[in-house]
């Protein structure tokens, strides 16, 4: 009996580990912001021509940065795995495009 107590609570344990690939090229919070940043603020040009490629913003926006299509879902996926890291780097987004325009105003 005791045994399979054992054994539950590893299944458990284990089921509940969510093991995270750490990013090859491993971008900083400050990093991040900017690029969702970026990627918000250019996926938003479809209002003013509703032929844009949101595909083709969303590469222009990573080779700004300097980051393949891979490098921003390894380091998503990370952050993903921390919440509060993920938040924060939504906060710092909201006030990078703030910044850029102080008259805009965001839905909770």
């Amino acid at each position: 009996m005791k045994k399979k107590m054992i054994l539950w609570a590893l299944i458990l344990f284990y089921s509940c580990y969510a093991p995270t690939k750490y990013p090859e090229k491993k971008l900083n919070k400050d990093e991040m912001a900017e690029i969702i940043a970026d990627l918000a603020i250019y996926n938003q040009s479809y209002i003013v021509d509703d032929k844009i490629n949101l595909d083709e913003t969303d590469r222009f926006v990573l080779q700004k940065h300097n980051i393949t299509t891979k490098d921003f879902q390894e380091n998503y996926e990370f952050y993903t795995f921390t919440p509060s890291s993920l938040d924060e780097i939504f906060d710092k987004a909201k006030k990078i495009i703030r910044k850029k325009d102080p008259n805009l105003k965001f839905e909770n």
